[in-house]
Parts: structure tokens; C-alpha cells; sequence
């Protein structure tokens, strides 16, 4: 209200709300962060990230590329069904998935943008079918959702405050 009315304090309350916004910014920053993991546009980082992790190949026994399609509900995902195309010399695969983030209403919120998942939905494939469309490849120990539950837990409790 001082900075509103210019009054004989204005220029000290501007700095503080400068530095209170600067403050809150950098302490939301992580959780920011995560948050465009979920979906940016056409796509999941996350989604990206999870298959990678699954797949758990070893060092670079083969060149793998990971894309994402991000679809507007579950009942779109149930749908949609992931591929995989390989070639041989040298071990290629490009895995292409798909991925929804669901977001529960919030009656209260009137902003435009979303502000936080309760789910993100993800089809991908096995280490297994890889295996046996690349038989040469080499891999990590196998990993399972739980895996991906639990990194995904270990990167919220990193990130927050």
C-alpha cells in the first residue's frame, strides 16, 4: 500500500517486495523446475527420462533415441500403443511412447496454467522386447515401474525446500 500511494516509505517497501519476490522465486525454483519435466507442449521430459531408465542399457552397446508424445487424457493414452524401430550395423533404436499428466480440478484455481499433476501416465516398452529385437545389446540390471515410482519420489524430496 506504501509503494501504491507513494508515501514517505514507497521506495523501502518497493525493495521489500523486490527481494520478497526474488526470495520466493528462488525457493519455488526446484519445484518449478519438476514441473516442466511433466509436459512441455507436445511432449514429456519426464516421459523421456522413465523410458531411458527402463530400458537400462549399457554404456553405448547401442544409439538410442527417446520421443515422447503427450496426449490430453487417459482415455487418448489407453489408445495409443508405443513402437520401436531398430537397425542392426550399427545398433540403432528409436523408441517413440506416449504419456498423459493428469490434473485434478481445483475449483479454486483460477489461473491459467495447471499447477501440479496427481499422475503421470506413461506407455513404454521392456527391456525384454528391446533385448530381443537388438540381441547384442548389452543391459543393466532389469528395472520395473516401482524403479521409476521411486526415482520419481527421490527427485520430488530433492527438490523440495
Amino acid at each position: 500500500m506504501e509503494v501504491a500511494r507513494a508515501g514517505p516509505a514507497a521506495d523501502q517497501a518497493a525493495d521489500l517486495l523486490r527481494e520478497s519476490f526474488n526470495s520466493t522465486g528462488q525457493f519455488l525454483a526446484p519445484l518449478f523446475d519438476l514441473q516442466q519435466l511433466e509436459a512441455d507442449g507436445d511432449s514429456s521430459e519426464w516421459a523421456r527420462f522413465a523410458q531411458t531408465f527402463l530400458l537400462n542399457i549399457a554404456g553405448d552397446s547401442v544409439a538410442l533415441e527417446v520421443e515422447s508424445t503427450h496426449v490430453p487424457d487417459l482415455t487418448t493414452l489407453e489408445s495409443r500403443h508405443w513402437s520401436v524401430n531398430v537397425t542392426q550395423d550399427p545398433p540403432q533404436a528409436s523408441v517413440h511412447m506416449y504419456s498423459s499428466v493428469e490434473i485434478p480440478p481445483n475449483p479454486f484455481d483460477i489461473s491459467l496454467d495447471p499447477t501440479t499433476s496427481s499422475e503421470i501416465a506413461v506407455k513404454m516398452t521392456s527391456q525384454e522386447n528391446l533385448a530381443s529385437l537388438l540381441p547384442s545389446t548389452q543391459f543393466g540390471e532389469n528395472r520395473s515401474c516401482l524403479d521409476i515410482n521411486q526415482a520419481a519420489l527421490s527427485s520430488a524430496l530433492a527438490a523440495a525446500p
